[in-house]
């Protein structure tokens, strides 16, 4: 398991989105073998979790440390 975090003073300007959209298209490259991505952040992180919608994740009802979860099927076109 590997953790990202943007630092507060750079929160807002885009790049957690950009850094989500990133790990989304290389994790479907042919040479990967990525089925799944799962995320979480913490339930106040309404930005993180827009980030993640406007990705294609989609939220399911598992907790994980009191965060919600995240999931996105790796499309393999």
């Amino acid at each position: 398991r590997d953790s990202v975090a943007i630092d507060m003073a750079w929160q807002g300007r885009g790049f957690g989105t950009a850094a989500v959209r990133a790990v989304v298209e290389r994790s479907g490259r042919p040479e990967s073998d990525c089925r799944q991505l799962v995320v979480s952040a913490h339930p106040d992180n309404q930005v993180a979790h827009r980030a993640y919608r406007s990705a294609g994740f989609e939220r399911d009802d598992e907790l994980r440390a009191g965060e919600p979860v995240w999931r996105l099927d790796v499309d393999r076109r």
